[in-house]
C-alpha cells in the first residue's frame, strides 16, 4: 500500500531557500531544498548543457531519473523524454508535473 503523504494543516510555517536543509554541489548546477513535514521542496539550478543521464545517472546508477517533480519553472527552457519516449518541454511560468522514469 502507498505511504500517504499529510500536509500538517494545523497551522503556518514557513522556511527560506536561502537557509536550506540540504544544498547539493551538481555538475553545471545547484540543488537546495527545505522540508515541511513531510514535503520536501526544492530550487534547481541548472547551466545550459546540463542533462540527467550525463551528469546524474553515472552516480545514481539508474536509467532515468526516479523522482517525481512538481514545480514552476523561472527562467530558461527544459527539454524532456520519458521512458516511453513521450517529449516533453517546460517554458518560465510554466507549471510542471514530471512523474519518475524521465531524462532531461
Amino acid at each position: 500500500m502507498p505511504r500517504e503523504t499529510r500536509v500538517d494543516t494545523e497551522r503556518p510555517r514557513t522556511k527560506n531557500l536561502e537557509t536550506p536543509d540540504e544544498t547539493l554541489a551538481l555538475t553545471k548546477g545547484a540543488a537546495t531544498t527545505v522540508r515541511i513535514g513531510e514535503l520536501v521542496v526544492g530550487r534547481l539550478t541548472l547551466e545550459p548543457g546540463w542533462r540527467w543521464s550525463t551528469h546524474v545517472r553515472p552516480v545514481a546508477g539508474t536509467t532515468s531519473c526516479r523522482f517525481h517533480h512538481v514545480g514552476v519553472a523561472l527562467s530558461g527552457l527544459m527539454e524532456g523524454r520519458m521512458d516511453d519516449g513521450t517529449e516533453f518541454s517546460v517554458a518560465p511560468g510554466d507549471v510542471f508535473d514530471v512523474p519518475p522514469g524521465h531524462d532531461n
